[in-house]
This record gives structure tokens, sequence and C-alpha cells, in this order.
């Protein structure tokens, strides 16, 4: 081993304990526990076609593809809660036309939520 490689090494083996050396470190830390995510993780599957489509629809909102879906499932789901909740506050008879109506407005809102 040359005296370069020798000095390099014996340099190398000063910095590392001088970084594990708590009293060269300049700010006090605290140590936590650590924190469990307070996410949900889904997988969703998409086609090779409906992934393109995703993604490029991402791409040009400048957007992540993961937020990208989310934002959409999100904006999606406040939608077709708005609708059930509008339709819901509709009083019908049983077995009546308004019945009939509102049983198939919130049976379309259900199939559009889940891509139907």
């Amino acid at each position: 081993m040359s005296i370069t490689s020798k000095n390099n090494a014996r340099q190398d083996e000063m910095t590392l304990e001088e970084l594990q050396d708590p009293d060269t470190w300049e700010d006090a830390f605290e140590i936590q526990p650590p924190v469990k995510s307070p996410r949900g993780i889904v997988s969703v599957g998409f086609s090779r076609d409906e992934l393109s489509l995703v993604t490029d629809a991402a791409d040009n909102q400048n957007m992540k593809l993961s937020a990208f879906i989310r934002a959409a499932a999100l904006e999606k789901s406040r939608d077709v809660s708005e609708n059930a909740e509008c339709t819901t506050s509709l009083s019908a008879t049983p077995g009546t036309v308004a019945d009939l109506r509102l049983n198939r407005t919130r049976s379309s809102a259900a199939k559009t939520a889940v891509g139907q």
C-alpha cells in the first residue's frame, strides 16, 4: 500500500470517528419513535390502454401518477356523494314513479362510481 493510500485510509477513519462522536455534532436532537403513516394504500389494476390514458393525463397536468389518481378518485367520490345527498333528500312513496326515478338515479350513480 502506498503512502498516499495509507494517508487516505487514515483520513477516512478519522472522518468516520468524528462523524460518530456526538460531541462534534452541531445540533442536538431527540430520538423520536417512528410514526405509522396515516394513509391507506390501495392497489388498482389498469389495462395497458387505460394506464397509458391515465399516465398521459397525469403528465399533462404535471402531476405524479399516484397524485393524479388520488385527486381523480376523490373528485369523483365527492361528485357521487353530493349526487347521493341530493337524491336521498327527495321523498318518494314506495312503488311510485318518483320512487322508481330515485332508485334509478342511485343505481346510475353507483355504476358511475365503479366505472360501469
